[in-house]
């Protein structure tokens, strides 16, 4: 026997790859993929917020070191 789940608005009995339910139309969400979403996402944002920081990190760095250079140069 297939399994089943409730219909998240109506509470009938539906199967577990339907999308929408067949008595009262509502579409049955995904919650494991939508959390699988907003965690790869964020994982995503704060990698590339650490790669923005090195690299401004590093500009900084480039540019006290040119600063430097010239008032040695002078």
């Amino acid at each position: 026997m297939p399994e089943k789940r409730r219909c998240r608005v109506c509470g009938a009995e539906i199967s577990m790859s339907a999308n929408i339910c067949p008595k009262c139309g509502a579409k049955q969400s995904r919650p494991l993929l939508v959390l699988i979403m907003v965690v790869a996402f964020i994982v995503i944002f704060i990698v590339e917020m650490s790669i923005m920081s090195k690299n401004r990190d590093r500009d900084q760095a480039d540019s006290v070191t040119a600063a430097s250079q010239s008032d040695d140069a002078s």
